[in-house]
């Protein structure tokens, strides 16, 4: 599972709710931690009835970790004011998290709507392999769904020897079914 944080400050803005929006199908985080800053109220009494007796109980339940960062070397950064540069990447983890978790990393993005990055946290190193392939048996009926694939099939040109020859030729079906199955969904 991924959990992403973000601090974007002006959620207000139509352009800012559409790039999160499309950030977050994109990545497709498990949990999604989004700040706004630019609010006029905060109700600490919402947060801690959600949370315990208070602040102070949900602070001794977590630690501070300085887990390593990939990808960005600072998480905020405001060229346009004072030119500052900060590393703010700090998660409040529980201790039985990491011990359950040892090999938590945190990730960062390339900036977009705010002047901090997005920051994911997640398991490093898994490769759990390729996505199954699935396929409905009503497409095997489809007289236009077997002429893509033959069209993929028979257009894919072979630069390729040995194993990669079938590697290229599935790549080309591949990209023959989406089309297909783009131009069902946009016929629907």
């Amino acid at each position: 599972m991924l959990a992403m944080s973000w601090n974007v400050r002006g959620l207000g803005k139509a352009e800012k709710r559409r790039k999160v929006k499309s950030f977050v199908l994109s990545h497709k985080p498990g949990i999604l931690f989004i700040q706004e800053s630019k609010l006029n109220i905060f109700v600490l009494g919402w947060v801690s009835s959600k949370c315990g007796d208070g602040p102070k109980k949900v602070y001794h339940v977590f630690m501070v970790a300085n887990l390593s960062l990939r990808g960005i070397s600072f998480t905020r950064s405001n060229n346009i004011v004072d030119g500052s540069w900060a590393r703010l990447d700090r998660f409040l983890i529980s201790p039985i998290i990491l011990s359950w978790i040892p090999n938590l990393i945190q990730n960062g993005f390339p900036r977009t709507v705010s002047d901090h990055h997005v920051i994911s946290i997640g398991v490093g190193g898994e490769n759990w392999g390729p996505r199954p392939f699935r396929i409905f048996n009503e497409w095997t009926e489809d007289k236009e769904l077997i002429k893509e694939v033959k069209s993929g099939w028979n257009g894919c040109r072979i630069t390729e020897s040995g194993s990669n020859i079938l590697l290229s030729k599935l790549k080309a079906v591949k990209i023959q079914i989406k089309k297909w199955v783009a131009n069902k969904k946009t016929v629907s």
